[in-house]
């Protein structure tokens, strides 16, 4: 669909604008009521289930950390002198970590210096949390915004038995589509509860070749590397592709079918290689914005890509459908962006507990949300009315893929502390699988081989 509204993008909050950070502070006794009016304040006078259950002032001096460039880096300025304003006995400092973020990190850790909270991706809670607190008690202390976080979404800040990382914004995966291809074609466009057989008879029916010049006009797929897309097709698929300590790419016949699926459709021609869009100098993202492609996997975040900032980047009709999801197999939600962690040091917990509970809010996510970046982990907050494409774009799906499971095979990964190491292995051999230089079975055994090293070795 052309786009008839104008994108207006708030100052947004990262994708995951999730912190809490505490490092000398104090606290003094006090009425519940100030700090529940001061929670009603940041969420515009409504009461906010932030507010808590403690009757203490909270006070002192913290300090957040997070990657990212300058946009980022004032956004959560912003926010943290947002914080300040409902609690303000308390002041946020917040550190920029814009390159090395991991290493500056583990360094800062290994000085004492480790900041009060800090931001992460999913892979690296298991790296880093030998020198972070569990979240157990947060959880304890504000039951009613945890019980209105997906339960998956709480399961990816797991390890080791306990919450060590708060999930606040999540970017579940649809599939984005170009309905005037559809159109071309003389294809319709498949309904809720479609299947990978659905996907797989329509990759020929959406791929249009000029006969006279030999070029394709239009793919039917999209097909990347990135871990998220094949996390998703293997878990729709029915795979599993870690499970009791051990990569079993080469072994669940759920992760080959979703392998050999994206293979062929790169062989075949369906999608646009790994070799092609190199060549050509566009990623996947870019032809479907250009036209080039039928059907685009993608998470929340590529709302604000489709759309440009001033409404420039897609000229055609298009919208979101389900993600495809072999017959009895349960859908998977397999992006989480991250959250936050705090020091296992921090000598003031409630203060920590407070900034986390904060993020939960319409405050903390509300710029996230409405600038298509990420979608609020508080599903109170999922109103589509709240957005700035108006009735543009299907956004329901997205809505419910929140509540999907997070693949156990990702969370097992984490656990291993040799996520990072292992996504990075994945990728590389995908794509000289994608780009026909080894065989499916070759790409799925190395990878086994070289991930059960990592993870080995790591133990």
């Amino acid at each position: 669909m052309k786009k008839a509204l104008s994108l207006i993008l708030a100052l947004a909050l990262s994708c995951s604008l999730f912190a809490s950070c505490s490092s000398g502070t104090t606290t003094s006794e006090t009425s519940s009521e100030t700090q529940s009016s001061a929670a009603e304040e940041s969420t515009g006078g409504e009461e906010s289930s932030a507010s808590g259950s403690g009757e203490a002032d909270i006070s002192g001096n913290i300090i957040y950390a997070f990657w990212g460039d300058e946009l980022e880096r004032q956004q959560k300025e912003e926010f943290c002198a947002s914080f300040s304003e409902v609690y303000p006995n308390a002041t946020v400092e917040f550190m920029h970590i814009p390159s090395d973020y991991y290493l500056k990190l583990q360094t800062l850790a290994a000085a004492g210096d480790l900041p009060d909270v800090f931001g992460v991706t999913s892979q690296n809670i298991a790296t880093m949390a030998p020198v972070s607190m569990t979240l157990d008690g947060f959880m304890e202390q504000y039951p009613d915004l945890v019980a209105n976080i997906p339960q998956a979404c709480l399961d990816a800040g797991l390890y080791d038995g306990s919450y060590y990382c708060l999930v606040n914004a999540v970017d579940p995966y649809g599939m984005a589509i170009n309905k005037d291809i559809f159109a071309d074609a003389g294809v319709e466009i498949p309904e809720d509860g479609w299947t990978m057989d659905d996907l797989e008879a329509l990759l020929p029916q959406l791929t249009k070749v000029d006969e006279a010049s030999g070029r394709t006009e239009y793919y039917a797929l999209g097909v990347t590397v990135y871990n998220c897309d094949y996390y998703n097709f293997i878990g729709n698929y029915g795979g599993t592709f870690f499970e009791d300590g051990q990569s079993t790419w080469s072994t669940n016949q759920g992760v080959k079918d979703a392998i050999t699926m994206l293979t062929n459709a790169c062989l075949n021609g369906y999608a646009p290689s790994p070799a092609i869009t190199t060549s050509s100098g566009l990623d996947n993202e870019r032809l479907f914005i250009t036209g080039k492609i039928a059907m685009f996997p993608g998470g929340y975040w590529t709302i604000n890509s489709f759309y440009g900032a001033d409404n420039s980047q897609i000229q055609f009709e298009w919208d979101y459908i389900d993600m495809p999801v072999q017959e009895g197999v349960d859908p998977v939600d397999p992006y989480v962006p991250g959250g936050t962690m705090a020091s296992k040091d921090t000598e003031y917990p409630e203060l920590v507990n407070a900034f986390l509970a904060y993020t939960l809010t319409d405050a903390g996510v509300m710029g996230s949300y409405q600038s298509g970046l990420s979608l609020p982990v508080n599903k109170e907050l999922h109103d589509p009315s709240l957005l700035p494409y108006g009735e543009d774009l299907t956004l329901d799906y997205f809505y419910r893929a929140a509540d999907y499971i997070f693949p156990q095979s990702a969370l097992d990964l984490n656990a291993s502390g040799g996520a990072s190491e292992s996504i990075s292995i994945m990728n590389a051999e995908l794509q000289l699988c994608y780009d026909g230089q080894q065989t499916v079975e070759q790409t799925l055994q190395n990878i086994d081989d070289k991930v059960n090293e990592i993870v080995s070795r790591d133990e």
